[in-house]
């Protein structure tokens, strides 16, 4: 029994000499890819610096920007050179500057040397600003539009006329509607953000027809109203008025008195019905309420 036993176990367990030499080749070969992970492998590669690189980039970036920036002032003035009307430097507002075809940081410019009490005298003054384009207020010269100022102590003319029995001369009321901020600052209160900002307002509407509408002012309180009332007159003649038939809805539109509703309704009646006959006709425009049409009275007209 023994004997077959062993018999079995030679015949099952006993490797030839070909099969020992193959067991050990695969155990050497197990265990070289065990070790290999761990093994450092030296090098002569050197690693690459990419900091020059990087600011090579950098720089070509903010080049870029730079030149994105100009490019884009340039197109915006390029596109509106042709953009021409009459405009008064001492009230225009930042937006129809840039519209003139000067670039946002100039309009901005011109715009804060009024804030700081800065006034335009004669249309040459314009070139007086710092970094102003003078090929583009060349072209502008002839639209410039200044109330006539006379220079009298370095101060704005003040007309006058001769009382026949007393021989004195007496101070004849200047238009509100024309007079400039130096004017308005003769006004015990009221400053330089406040007279240009009356000036703004004014040219806004297209000129005032009352006195009442100068509590529409921010910052004005009555006692500064009445002070105005004793100082200028109101006169109609001066009201800047827009030819309803003619006007395009987006200047309407930006009327303080109308805004983009009323442009719009008014507009839609002029296509359905075609052009007005007169002023009285937006009355049949329903949406519209009494109070709007006595106000627009005043800057509507028919032409």
């Amino acid at each position: 029994m023994k004997k077959v036993l062993k018999n079995l176990y030679k015949s099952y367990f006993s490797l030839s000499k070909g099969e020992r030499v193959g067991m050990f080749v695969l155990i050497g070969l197990i265990l070289l890819l065990t070790v290999f992970p761990f093994i450092e492998i030296k090098t002569n590669k050197e690693t690459t610096n990419f900091d020059s690189f990087d600011s090579l980039v950098n720089q070509l970036n903010q080049n870029s920007k730079e030149t994105i920036v100009e490019q884009r002032d340039k197109n915006q003035s390029n596109k509106n050179q042709n953009t021409r009307f009459e405009f008064n430097p001492n009230t225009i507002e930042e937006a129809g500057l840039i519209e003139l075809g000067f670039t946002s940081y100039l309009a901005k410019r011109i715009v804060n040397f009024r804030s700081k009490g800065g006034s335009f005298r004669k249309a040459d003054d314009l070139y007086k600003i710092y970094g102003i384009d003078s090929g583009l207020v060349s072209g502008l010269i002839s639209y410039i539009v200044i109330p006539s100022i006379h220079k009298e102590e370095n101060k704005p003319f003040e007309k006058y006329a001769y009382n026949n029995k007393s021989q004195k001369k007496v101070e004849i009321p200047t238009d509100i509607n024309i007079a400039d901020t130096i004017e308005l600052k003769k006004i015990y209160g009221i400053g330089s953000k406040l007279a240009n900002r009356i000036v703004v307002y004014r040219e806004k509407l297209g000129g005032f027809y009352s006195y009442t509408q100068l509590n529409e002012v921010w910052g004005l309180n009555p006692s500064l109203v009445e002070l105005l009332q004793k100082k200028f007159v109101v006169n109609k003649e001066t009201i800047k008025k827009i030819n309803i038939n003619t006007v395009e809805q987006k200047t309407l539109e930006q009327h303080p008195y109308i805004g983009f509703k009323t442009a719009k309704n008014i507009m839609a009646y002029k296509k359905q019905h075609g052009k007005f006959n007169k002023i009285e006709d937006i009355r049949k425009i329903i949406s519209l309420k009494d109070s709007v049409i006595i106000r627009l009275n005043n800057y509507l007209i028919v032409e």
